[in-house]
């Protein structure tokens, strides 16, 4: 009997470390799966909540920020014992049964921006340096210009208003489609070129005067753009005229300064633009919102002011590079979707244009959201596995 229970404990011991064993790698064998699921519902998240804001302006109504700041998810092995199997020795039977499984318990912290946060987000104009790093990492400058650049040297992109009709588009729209496209065309032909160059350094003081102090004595980076002379290339050169005559620019010169509006430009020497904060980004998207006749009685006034709109018209129109469409019925091929007052929302995909337009709006948030949180680690996951 003594030797019977001996043997049973034994064995019972035995299964117990074959099962503790395994849990010495549980930990590392947890990190892949964990990361690409965790990784991919923050993207869908994210996507929703940029999607979701676009059409709430669309109908009247305030974004809302929800920063997920922190993930916990801690795993327990639990295990259960109970009659089930049998181990004989000699007239005795011992009866048992080990299982175990595997808890998941995630902890999910969310922070609402509010107040200095959401002004700096949403009301801030987009930096200079933004869009400029974008279009050297090889955005397309005319999506980056039509969408987040509001005016260039005085020629008018469309108004980020809510009713984009026929009667609120500039008289300077046309030139100011003209400039974005030979910019992208010229750019890709190597002829032009955005980079960063040292500002030359402040006046010398007339005499008796007192010398700049502080940052004014610090020479400073500024972007400019530049034109490659294209002595044999006669249709690259008569690009670069016509855009240089477009922006009022002086013929004769091919390096511009540029500056961020509300600064003053040095007539025909410096190119001044106005940049939209994320807010006017996403008013300005609402217009490519594409509401169909069952949902007019709903929203009558957003469906008169869509179909008032001309949408054959230039690139400028959000409705040519970002559509997202709108139904009663849960949509089959969605990229990124979302359910507001009973409709769906949603982005096609296998629309590309809208796709990398809408890729682009969430780059651009991240770098809004960087320089308010330049001391944040960003989100933080945890997984405890012990």
């Amino acid at each position: 009997m003594a030797g019977g229970a001996g043997w049973f404990i034994a064995a019972l011991l035995g299964t117990i470390m074959m099962f503790t064993s395994g849990c010495s790698s549980f930990g590392s064998s947890k990190i892949v799966p964990d990361r690409s699921e965790y990784s991919e519902a923050i993207r869908t998240s994210s996507s929703q909540q940029l999607l979701m804001n676009i059409v709430r302006l669309r109908l009247g109504g305030t974004p809302e920020l929800l920063d997920l700041t922190q993930i916990v998810s801690q795993y327990q092995i639990r295990t259960t014992g109970e009659a089930g199997g049998s181990i004989t020795s000699g007239p005795n039977t011992y009866p048992f049964s080990i299982g175990a499984y595997i808890q998941e318990t995630p902890t999910v912290t969310y922070s609402p921006v509010t107040g200095t946060e959401f002004a700096t987000r949403m009301l801030a104009p987009i930096d200079d340096y933004q869009i400029f790093l974008l279009s050297r990492s090889g955005w397309d400058l005319q999506r980056l210009m039509s969408a987040v650049v509001q005016n260039i040297n005085g020629l008018e992109n469309l108004p980020t208003s809510v009713g984009l009709s026929a009667k609120s588009v500039p008289s300077t729209l046309e030139k100011f489609a003209e400039a974005t496209w030979l910019m992208e065309m010229l750019e890709t032909e190597g002829a032009l070129e955005i980079y960063l160059q040292q500002a030359p350094p402040p006046p010398t003081p007339a005499a008796g005067g007192s010398k700049p102090s502080g940052p004014a004595a610090n020479q400073k980076l500024h972007y400019v753009l530049a034109f490659t002379t294209q002595e044999n290339n006669e249709e690259l050169t008569g690009k670069i005229s016509s855009l240089k005559t477009l922006l009022g620019l002086d013929p004769d010169v091919d390096v511009f300064p540029i500056l961020m509006h509300p600064a003053k430009g040095l007539a025909g020497r410096e190119i001044v633009i106005e940049m939209r904060s994320m807010l006017s980004i996403m008013l300005y998207l609402t217009g490519g919102i594409v509401l169909t006749e069952d949902l007019a009685e709903y929203y009558p006034e957003v469906f008169k002011q869509l179909k008032d709109r001309k949408e054959d018209g230039s690139w400028l129109h959000p409705v040519n590079f970002f559509r997202i469409h709108c139904s009663k019925t849960k949509p089959d091929s969605a990229y990124v979707k979302c359910r507001i007052e009973g409709s769906w929302y949603w982005i096609e995909k296998h629309d590309r244009t809208t796709k990398t337009t809408f890729t682009l709006i969430q780059y651009l948030s991240r770098l809004q959201e960087a320089r308010t949180n330049s001391d944040n680690e960003g989100i933080l996951l945890t997984i405890p596995t012990g």
